[in-house]
């Protein structure tokens, strides 16, 4: 009897979420603090897992729905998303020392994440807050170079710790993306990692770097970057005609490694290509050529089959196997 009373407790709870009561108000009514809300949530669901029949049998309708909402990622993200202003409290009594962490349950749902990597952001970094796409890019790019460390010193290392899935955990980049998010729908603007754009960042570089996993995970990642990157420097490098970008590529400078570095390419180069590949420019324009075939459907830039081709020698200089002219 005792079971079924706490069991109906904690489907009011869930229901009146559901019903779209705010997390404040379901504490003040429920008179539960933050805590005790996260436990009877999660013994709730911890119940349901181990007795799955029992809510439905013995609540009903009221227990198929609560058994709906645990199965569904979304609504049981939503169970614990607070309002704007409970995150935006949080935050800042946590910066002056009155509050020791985030409450339990704060990082269960993706849009508290956003909303306090806007709030932190846009608090220290008054531009970032800004409806002009160029403030807002100049303000990132005009961060210090070593964004985890600033990230870290404005209160958001418990955030980047627990607030991301596996892989971009203590992440700079996955910080950005969530901004982002909460900026387009801000300002109804393009995103700003949008590479379409004239004004645009660059994911992969300018302070915020990203992880490993960024370049090891997705070669359509590394392609992207180079691609870009190279024919934002020379524009004859994304000419739809093949003898043009060979001779792009033959008139750039000598210190090719260097020059590369000097782009931002020195964590894709040393972690984009394994073995001897690894910190390789052959490597380099070998998947630029491969975004390069993608683009304009021409054969490789490396295919010998040609007049003229692109090849590298030892020390990963270019040399010339045919002339180009």
């Amino acid at each position: 009897m005792q079971r079924k009373k706490v069991l109906e407790e904690r489907i009011d709870i869930i229901l009146m979420r559901e019903a779209g009561i705010p997390y404040s108000k379901v504490l003040e009514v429920a008179d539960l603090t933050p805590q005790r809300y996260f436990s009877a949530v999660t013994r709730l669901e911890r119940f349901i897992e181990s007795s799955q029949d029992y809510l439905a049998d013995n609540f009903g309708k009221r227990g198929e729905l609560v058994l709906e909402i645990f199965q569904s990622k979304e609504r049981k993200e939503r169970l614990f998303r607070m309002e704007e202003q409970c995150l935006r409290e949080q935050y800042d009594d946590i910066l002056a020392g009155r509050q020791r962490a985030f409450v339990d349950g704060t990082f269960k749902d993706r849009e508290n994440v956003r909303v306090l990597v806007y709030h932190a952001l846009t608090r220290h970094i008054p531009a970032l807050a800004s409806s002009e796409r160029s403030e807002v890019i100049t303000a990132i790019q005009d961060m210090p170079t070593d964004v985890r460390d600033y990230l870290h010193e404005i209160g958001l290392h418990g955030l980047m710790m627990n607030g991301f899935e596996r892989g971009r955990i203590d992440s700079p980049l996955a910080v950005f993306e969530e901004f982002d998010v909460m900026y387009k729908r801000r300002t109804g603007d393009a995103g700003l990692f949008d590479l379409t754009q004239k004004e645009h960042i660059h994911p992969w570089n300018l302070g915020i770097k990203a992880p490993n996993r960024y370049w090891k995970d997705c070669r359509e990642n590394v392609q992207t970057a180079i691609y870009h990157v190279l024919t934002e420097q020379d524009g004859r490098l994304a000419s739809s005609d093949r003898e043009t970008v060979i001779k792009a590529i033959y008139e750039m400078r000598s210190d090719l490694y260097d020059y590369l570095h000097e782009m931002g390419f020195g964590g894709l180069m040393m972690n984009a290509f394994n073995g001897s590949r690894k910190d390789s420019v052959e490597e380099v324009f070998r998947e630029f050529d491969k975004a390069s075939m993608k683009a304009t459907g021409n054969a490789s830039l490396f295919d010998r089959r040609h007049k003229t081709y692109i090849a590298f020698g030892s020390r990963n200089m270019l040399i010339r196997k045919k002339r180009v002219n």
